[in-house]
């Protein structure tokens, strides 16, 4: 008897370890099949039709654009004529942009301006990025890192081909030309601090999660010593809320939701405030957040007149870089997204100083997760600094790293985020 008790308490136990293991295996495809059946079903903003807008208007900015055609690489060449400091702001996670930014490489260096800064990469890691991109052969691992340390979740491929296209430039150039430099301008972050959503509220306890200051005042500071009190010039590329140099961006009390006194502290104002109109800022075309607030669909940036205007330029003249300040695109009105509630009549040439456009929104196309940026070395630290703190509890704590990188993929959807706007 006291043999088939053992022998009854071996094969439940081995069934247990096989059961315990079976659940391992497959706790990731069961949690991508939850996660993409969510994403799949999840409800869709109606599609926002194109206004109907003044004809007169509509054709006395296209001749503009047909007269005054610029690329969008030769806006930003131009940019630099008359300024130091040129911030092109973008929307995040949309593969075209990303790209634009990667061929303005060559381009920059060709026309006098040797540094690139750039709000995805670390200034904890300058010198393994200089290594980097001055290196004999190109190492991607070492740009997987630059991205993790960044932000843990932000392993995305257009981003990391940036530093390999630095690197790739300055492997072509003579011994004795001038190297191309990218330069991080994150700030060191702990977002162990934040263990819920509230915590992000907490002024005191974020001054743990950015130890070394807010993030704009860091970045600034940067970009001010590094290259405004060295007398170079630069590209800088960011965020679009980042970017804001003259524009206020609107803010909201967390509490109530009510609009309060715009910010004057983006990195991008206090540039504006040491060296004025030495920096100027570009918007890359993107969907604008809704006046109604920023859990709302996304509406047509100044209340559609330039995807109106593109439904009728050609494809030579669709893909474009143009000034707003002093031109017909300036004084267009926007009534429709957040940002113009904290300027009266709002206007394109309050927002940014100039413009692209590539191409209308049911082109865009997300960024491409790297294949296993999330891998068994490198899992609890993306735990552990995940901004989100969800991350950190069940289920998601025991998820493997197959999973958390299907996060990395359906937080990139750029497609879902535009499919109601033409």
């Amino acid at each position: 008897m006291k043999k088939l008790l053992l022998r009854a308490t071996l094969c439940v136990g081995v069934l247990v370890v096989v059961v315990a293991s079976l659940l391992v295996v497959f706790r990731d495809h069961v949690m991508i099949a939850l996660m993409e059946h969510e994403e799949a079903n999840r409800p869709r903003a109606a599609a926002l039709p194109l206004p109907e807008l003044s004809e007169e208007a509509l054709s006395r900015m296209e001749r503009h654009l047909r007269d005054n055609y610029r690329t969008p690489e030769d806006f930003i060449l131009d940019s630099f004529v008359d300024h130091d400091v040129v911030i092109v702001g973008e929307h995040h996670r949309i593969r075209h942009d990303a790209r634009l930014i990667r061929d303005m490489i060559p381009l920059l260096h060709e026309n006098g301006v040797r540094i690139l800064g750039i709000e995805f990469f670390p200034r904890a890691d300058q010198e393994m990025i200089d290594a980097l991109v001055s290196a004999p052969s190109y190492d991607p691992t070492v740009a997987r890192q630059v991205l993790f340390d960044g932000l843990v979740f932000w392993g995305y491929q257009e981003y990391a081909d940036l530093l390999e296209a630095a690197w790739a430039l300055n492997r072509s150039l003579a011994p004795d030309a001038p190297r191309f430099r990218v330069l991080g301008l994150a700030p060191r972050m702990d977002w162990s601090h934040v263990r819920d959503e509230r915590d992000k509220s907490d002024p005191e306890l974020m001054k743990r999660v950015f130890p070394e200051g807010d993030a704009d005042g860091v970045m600034a500071a940067i970009v001010l010593s590094t290259i405004v009190e060295k007398q170079e010039k630069a590209l800088v590329y960011c965020g679009i809320h980042h970017a804001f140099t003259r524009f206020h961006q609107p803010a909201t009390d967390p509490a109530t939701g009510a609009v309060v006194p715009s910010r004057a502290d983006r990195m991008g104002n206090l540039i504006h405030e040491a060296i004025g109109d030495r920096v100027f800022m570009i918007s890359l075309h993107a969907p604008w957040t809704s006046r109604e607030g920023y859990g709302a669909p996304m509406v047509y940036p100044v209340d559609g007149w330039i995807d109106r205007l593109m439904t009728r330029m050609d494809e030579e003249h669709m893909r474009v870089g143009f000034a707003t300040r002093g031109t017909v695109f300036g004084e267009l009105r926007a009534e429709s997204s957040f940002y113009s509630l904290g300027t009266p009549d709002f206007r394109l040439q309050d927002f940014c100083d100039g413009y692209i456009f590539q191409k209308p929104f049911r082109e865009y196309r997300s960024v491409t997760a790297i294949p296993g940026f999330i891998d068994d070395q490198n899992i609890e630290a993306a735990r552990r600094q995940s901004p989100n703190p969800r991350i950190r509890e069940v289920p998601f704590r025991y998820l493997g790293p197959r999973a958390l990188n299907a996060l990395i993929t359906l937080d990139s959807s750029v497609e879902s985020a535009v499919a109601h706007l033409q």
